[in-house]
């Protein structure tokens, strides 16, 4: 049997294009991929198996219509935390530190010396300390 996957928002779904899977527009899918956007009520029908959200809450979907139907709903909180914790630490070191700064300097530099005009530069990129 072929699973028809409709993707609602933007998605690498390469993955899925094989002999059980297949990525397609249709308005009667077995299932569904969503980021952000609305699931529209017209997509929920017999056929539809599953909805997943790709991300925290499932707000854009309606959840009563799907339970009627017998449609799974599922989400994936936390898929994206690394990128959160990442965030949050390059905007403390941001905070204190002109990395920006520093970067166009160093990229700017030229010669063979790069070292050595890098060290004697890099006081004006000295800034606070996160954790005293």
């Amino acid at each position: 049997m072929m699973y028809q996957i409709k993707a609602i928002d933007e998605f690498n779904l390469s993955a899925f294009n094989d002999k059980t899977f297949q990525v397609s527009d249709t308005n009667t899918p077995d299932a569904i991929i969503v980021r952000s956007s609305n699931v529209s009520d017209q997509l929920i029908t017999p056929r539809l198996l599953l909805v997943a959200r790709a991300g925290i809450g499932t707000n854009t979907i309606n959840i009563e219509a799907c339970t009627q139907n017998g449609t799974a709903v599922f989400n994936t909180p936390g898929a994206n935390a690394n990128a959160v914790k990442e965030l949050i630490l390059q905007a403390l070191f941001t905070s204190v530190r002109p990395l920006q700064t520093a970067i166009a300097h160093t990229a700017a530099l030229t010669g063979d010396d790069l070292q050595t005009q890098a060290e004697a530069t890099r006081y004006q990129f000295i800034g606070g300390e996160i954790i005293r």
